[in-house]
């Protein structure tokens, strides 16, 4: 995989734009299992990793596609010093009763940050290299995504979009379906798959 995504309105990239180019980092909303533990626990952004990215958004009419390596890697820069990255499971979910499509949410933090101390305590750790979801081997990231089950990364920092603008990021406009939900949308109650 060469890019990971994230797709919201045009409105929301010239926020960021005129706010010295970063994209904040926002409260979890409750999107997904209600009982999740990073549900109004920590902050992040969303983004999409489907290999090919689709060709239309349910969140917006302008997608940024970021090179994986930036925070993908073993080791990630974050103020000019380098960081190891950590990955933990969080969630498995549905929509749509007439989708069997189910989505995996993984967090990525970085070690030693307030996110990483929390989701040590609450959520299983994945490693890099060995994991049934997204691996990150020899400078490669490989998604395991397919049609039923689609991998999403909640990244715990916020970005500086005019950074990754300089260094290879792809800005472009794309078909949108609407637009996310305030206050997040919770899974469908009764599929036999992801309630346990």
């Amino acid at each position: 995989m060469e890019y990971i995504y994230r797709d919201k309105p045009r409105r929301f990239f010239d926020t960021a734009e005129t706010n010295d180019g970063i994209m904040q980092a926002y409260i979890k909303d409750n999107t997904g299992d209600p009982k999740s533990p990073i549900n109004g626990r920590i902050n992040g952004l969303f983004f999409a990793t489907s290999q090919p990215p689709s060709s239309c958004s349910y969140f917006g009419d302008t997608r940024i596609k970021v090179p994986a390596k930036f925070f993908l890697s073993r080791q990630a820069k974050k103020n000019n010093t380098s960081q190891k990255v950590r990955l933990y499971f969080t969630d498995f979910y549905c929509m749509d009763r007439l989708s069997r499509r189910h989505w995996v949410t993984l967090v990525l933090t970085y070690k030693g940050s307030v996110a990483d101390e929390f989701c040590s305590h609450k959520l299983p750790r994945l490693q890099l290299g060995d994991n049934p979801f997204l691996l990150v081997k020899n400078g490669s990231v490989l998604v395991k995504s397919s049609d039923e089950n689609r991998v999403e990364v909640f990244y715990t920092e916020d970005v500086n979009v005019n950074y990754w603008k300089e260094n290879e990021a792809i800005v472009s406009n794309i078909s949108s379906q609407g637009t996310s939900t305030p206050g997040g949308k919770p899974k469908r109650a009764f599929c036999t798959k992801c309630n346990l």
